[in-house]
């Protein structure tokens, strides 16, 4: 649908999908410069962002970082820091199918298939200690749409009624 009037690029981020992964720890600074690195190789300037979770956490790094690359920003499901995040997200019965769907995935398709269990371990590393990013949310200059689900239970605290 997008496609159709605007020249999409799908990013798999570091050690996502098709994308390699090295030693270096995850970090939302890190994902994003690897997004304006792409970006420069395919000669993009300005780009609307639109990212789910990681992705759109990496949308709200890259407008405070580089908010010249951005024009805009979509991001469902992205948080401001790790406080958010479930503590009991494992003991939770759709989220261990996800993982399970993931690790097949990542089993047939990531160039390190070997290494699924050094894979989350890393990235969960990082969503339990990142991002940090409430205080610079003010600084963003782009214009930024957020969306979360009432119901995203599996993955976010739950909120006091």
């Amino acid at each position: 649908m997008l496609a159709r009037h605007h020249a999409v690029v799908v990013v798999d981020s570091r050690g996502h999908g098709r994308s390699t992964r090295d030693a270096q720890p995850y970090t939302y600074e890190l994902m994003e410069s690897d997004v304006t690195g792409l970006m420069d190789q395919l000669r993009i300037k300005r780009a609307k962002l639109i990212g789910w979770s990681d992705g759109g956490i990496i949308g709200l790094v890259m407008a405070i970082r580089h908010p010249e690359r951005l024009s805009g920003i979509f991001a469902f499901g992205a948080n401001a820091d790790p406080s958010g995040a479930n503590p009991k997200v494992g003991q939770n019965a759709t989220f261990n199918r996800y993982i399970a769907r993931t690790e097949a995935d990542y089993r047939r398709l990531s160039p390190t298939h070997n290494d699924f269990g050094a894979f989350v371990n890393a990235i969960g590393q990082m969503w339990a200690s990142e991002p940090h990013i409430t205080a610079a949310l003010k600084t963003i200059t782009v214009p930024v749409t957020i969306a979360d689900g009432q119901h995203d239970g599996p993955f976010c605290r739950p909120t006091p009624s």
